[in-house]
């Protein structure tokens, strides 16, 4: 599934969605509007007004992404989407955690794409 990304990525920090991508596979199998994280021109402003009033960690984003959108996420339907892609069972808080993770990377990644943010890896010079 490394193949397929979501529209606008640019892998530069998640490299592989394919949690992401079969959370909304099934959510669409099962006749279930899952668009409300899909991302939106306001959430997008709203990360883009964080990141311009100074350095911002990732894990700052994840923290505004899950208080956002924590609680739309199908923990039922998450949980099955960790199993199908790791082959693992996770508990609904790790599997919804994960999915986040590739949430708040898609939407930083869109804003880089659209040339609005430069991202620097603190490891690199």
């Amino acid at each position: 599934m490394m193949e397929n990304k979501p529209f606008l990525s640019s892998r530069s920090i998640i490299e592989d969605y394919s949690l992401l991508l079969e959370y909304m596979k099934k959510c669409k199998n099962k006749g279930l509007d899952c668009s409300n994280i899909i991302p939106t021109s306001q959430t997008l402003d709203e990360l883009l007004e964080k990141i311009e009033k100074g350095a911002i960690t990732f894990e700052q984003l994840l923290d505004y992404i899950k208080g956002k959108y924590e609680n739309q996420v199908y923990c039922d339907l998450c949980v099955e989407a960790f199993k199908q892609v790791f082959n693992i069972a996770a508990d609904c808080e790790d599997a919804r955690r994960m999915l986040l993770i590739q949430l708040t990377g898609w939407y930083v990644e869109i804003l880089e794409t659209l040339g609005y943010v430069k991202l620097k890896s603190a490891w690199k010079p």
